[in-house]
């Protein structure tokens, strides 16, 4: 649509398995099932406050409660789709420079998407999210030149790709509710209503390269989010019109359609250069050449290689249109029987004053709609999906760093079927495929986090069915479980509930001489009576049965009593512990308690009650902690020559103590300072070993050396000029050049059996747990590694 002043516009899971919108034959139909099509009973909801999602301006902002509200408010109307204006005119996010360049979102941004896609998928409402618009590029614009210099260079268009519309899919492509991305709302308007020289081959160039980014974006089953643009009119989006003003006679349309596979990929070849659907736009100025939706069906248009939707069209502040006359509803009628998969009024949400309605207006026509053909609207027929379960290891296992774990899991499928593959996911990340029974998957060297498992299981018909997860905790003993303990990302993770008219407030305070620099100080200006009645909180999990320990430094301003607790982080916010309470002085105390829960809980909160007293408490190096056995080291040891080091500090460094379950199967072992043979009984000039040096093994058949023992703080490795054999004293991988990075310029080249690294080439990005290392410096230095 386009509107002739100021603004120029745009647009909880009901099953058990997600339903992603594919195509298939041609039809929109719900996870490829082609018995299972659906209609989009939609609208148009472009925005409320003109880049809803920026926050950059005061008028810019995302009001969660209005399009909680409004999404309600479609739902109760029989609604299933809109199309929302991811960005209004370019005044806001993505920012585009001087140059054409695009710069990765805000964080502000990412958090009102994630809000409004949250109560996309609450209430069921597909979106269609539109990510441009002609009004980007219109000369009353204050960024317009910005955005033609982006529209008119290969490059920069890639740099909005890359920094914007990739990382858009990719973070939502999982939530089955946006459904399509609409990558410019009416572009024909920049070629044919503009004059900064804008061409079809510009705005084609484009769209084909946004349409290939977003389809390089698949979801773990090869499907993507579908790709459309949404056409001023069928002026340019059709090969067929009338041959004379409001005449019966039918012909061939001298623009074409601009957006056809042929034409795009002629200006980016690229297989993925293409609309999967057409949604071109109807209003009353287009019937007098071009006719209407309403009495032509796509294949009239010569458009019916895709599916095609309305995607906007008109919805005046009565129960009517007025070209042709008709009702709303005998309109939406009228474009399902022709043919046509959906249409998407303006607007849901009245958000231009003019004789544009919302919801008050036509919502009954839509709810009627939707009543008469819920089985199109809201579908209802997934089959049955294979059954799949995780049967070893169990939810809530722990494991330390190094470790493999073996994934195993059981998969059955309904009558007339066969299950083809189980997939292992960690979370979102395919981490293998077994095309054969029995499934399993062993995951070797697995590095200190917390891991959600699922396996996913596939059927000949294509149909799916997911696990429940399996959460599994590989950490080291004795480390943090909860983050920012000692508040070096200021207030990060933490955050402060006022209860009953209380009022307390936290800020991070650099001069408290706690642990560190930042502590956390409260404060509070109407303390409450009772202690909960201020709360600070942060996430913990935890595992039935386990042992943790509970450790705080605090003080006061003047002696009081505070309470540490552990409770259920939503309702009925069963308590899990409390330490009765603790007595604060003006000094430095640390505190440190025992904790066993009786049940598990990832969603734990560790509380400070700080309720009840106005004076102000101090809070540093918060740790909850597993207590643990002693920390494991598993090495893969190959027959011939390994290069290793340790990551434990072991009871005994001797070799013969380290070596000794495996010792017979050892030939030598040697550094730069010395050598070991078993072959002799005396005189070895390499009798033990350090987390400082890397060490060259000969053996002679393979083998698996575990090394029990505790886990560094810090080691600091002195290197000398020329070449130095390092170890590398860390449970975790890391990258090199940021391991490094303070003492950079002193290094020459790093290099292990495998790889190298140095200013200008090579590979070795990472730094591997067991793995021992060689470095070349141009003068002497030292690294510490820090656990």
């Amino acid at each position: 649509m386009k509107l002739f002043f100021i603004v120029l516009f745009t647009g909880i899971q009901i099953h058990t398995i997600a339903q992603f919108i594919t195509i298939k034959n041609n039809q929109f139909v719900i996870n490829n099932n082609s018995s299972c099509p659906i209609y989009f009973n939609g609208a148009n909801t472009p925005w409320f406050t003109w880049n809803d999602f920026d926050g950059a301006q005061s008028w810019q902002y995302f009001d969660y409660n209005t399009w909680k509200t409004e999404f309600e408010n479609m739902k109760n109307h029989g609604l299933n789709s809109t199309r929302i204006w991811i960005s209004c005119d370019g005044d806001g996010q993505p920012y585009i420079n001087s140059s054409g360049i695009a710069s990765n979102p805000s964080a502000e941004f990412w958090k009102n998407c994630d809000s409004l896609f949250s109560l996309a998928k609450q209430n069921g409402i597909y979106v269609m999210a539109t990510m441009f618009s002609f009004d980007h590029t219109k000369s009353s614009k204050p960024n317009n030149t910005n955005w033609q210099k982006m529209l008119t260079s290969e490059t920069n268009i890639q740099t909005y790709v890359t920094n914007f519309i990739k990382p858009f899919v990719a973070r939502y492509k999982s939530n089955p509710y946006l459904f399509a991305i609409d990558i410019c709302n009416e572009p024909e308007w920049m070629v044919v209503d503009q004059s900064w020289g804008c061409t079809w081959a510009i705005v084609q160039k484009y769209v084909a390269i946004i349409a290939a980014g977003i389809k390089s974006e698949q979801r773990t089953d090869g499907s993507s989010v579908l790709v459309t643009v949404g056409s001023a009119a069928t002026k340019w989006n059709s090969s067929k019109m009338r041959t004379s003003a409001n005449g019966s006679g039918w012909g061939n349309n001298p623009d074409g359609n601009k957006w056809t596979d042929a034409a795009l990929k002629a200006q980016y070849n690229n297989t993925n250069a293409t609309l999967d659907f057409y949604s071109p736009h109807y209003y009353g100025w287009v019937n007098e050449w071009y006719h209407n939706p309403f009495e032509k069906t796509p294949t009239n248009f010569a458009i019916d290689d895709k599916p095609c939707l309305i995607g906007e069209m008109p919805s005046e502040k009565s129960t009517n249109i007025s070209t042709p006359t008709m009702t709303l509803l005998n309109a939406f009628n009228a474009l399902k029987n022709n043919g046509w998969q959906g249409h998407f009024p303006w607007t849901s949400n009245t958000v231009i004053d003019n004789n544009f309605g919302g919801l008050s207006y036509w919502g009954s026509s839509a709810l009627t709609f939707k009543t008469t053909n819920s089985n199109l609207i809201e579908p209802n027929c997934i089959p049955t999906p294979p059954t799949c379960t995780i049967s070893s290891p169990l939810s809530n296992q722990t494991f330390t760093p190094g470790t493999t774990i073996t994934i195993t899991a059981n998969a059955t499928s309904f009558v007339g079927t066969s299950i083809t593959k189980v997939e292992f996911y960690n979370g979102s990340t395919l981490l293998y495929t077994d095309n054969s029974s029995p499934y399993m998957y062993s995951w070797a060297n697995v590095p200190a986090g917390t891991y959600s498992i699922t396996a996913k299981a596939y059927n000949n018909n294509g149909e799916f069915g997911n696990s429940s997860e399996v959460i599994l905790y590989v950490q080291i003993p004795n480390s943090n479980i909860l983050t920012n303990g000692e508040f070096d990302n200021n207030t990060s993770t933490w955050s402060i509930e006022n209860n009953s008219e209380a009022n307390g407030s936290m800020t991070i305070v650099t001069n408290a001489a706690m642990s560190g620099t930042n502590a956390l100080k409260i404060c509070q200006t109407n303390a409450g009576t009772e202690d909960w009645h201020i709360q600070v909180p942060t996430s913990i999990s935890c595992i039935a049965n386990k042992d943790y320990e509970i450790s705080f430094i605090a003080k006061a301003d003047a002696p009081r009593t505070i309470k540490c607790v552990i409770q259920q982080g939503i309702e009925p916010w069963d308590m899990y512990y409390s330490d009765g309470m603790t007595n604060l002085t003006t000094s430095n105390q640390t505190f440190t308690y025992n904790f066993t829960p009786t049940v598990s809980d990832n969603s734990a909160h560790l509380k400070f009650l700080i309720g009840g007293n106005t004076s102000c408490v101090y809070i540093d190096k918060v740790v909850f902690k597993e207590k643990q056995a002693p920390t494991k080291q598993i090495i893969q040891l190959s027959s011939g020559w390994n290069l290793i080091s340790l990551y434990v500090i072991p009871k005994h460094f001797e070799i013969d103590s380290v070596f000794l379950p495996i010792i017979h199967e050892v030939d030598i072992i040697k550094n730069s300072n010395g050598f070991y043979s078993t072959s002799q009984n005396s005189n070895q000039s390499l009798t033990t070993l350090s987390l400082e040096s890397s060490y060259l093994i000969k053996m002679k058949t393979a083998q698996l050396l575990e090394i029990q023992g505790e886990l560094p703080t810090a080691t600091t490795i002195n290197l000398d000029s020329g070449w130095n054999m390092i170890g590398y004293p860390k449970y975790v991988e890391s990258e090199t050049t940021q391991i490094f990075s303070e003492i950079w310029n002193e290094i020459e080249t790093i290099k292990n059996f495998d790889d190298f690294l140095d200013k200008s080439s090579g590979t070795l990005h990472l730094m591997i747990p067991n793995q021992g290392y060689y470095i070349y410096c141009k003068t002497p230095t030292s690294i510490t590694f820090s656990n």
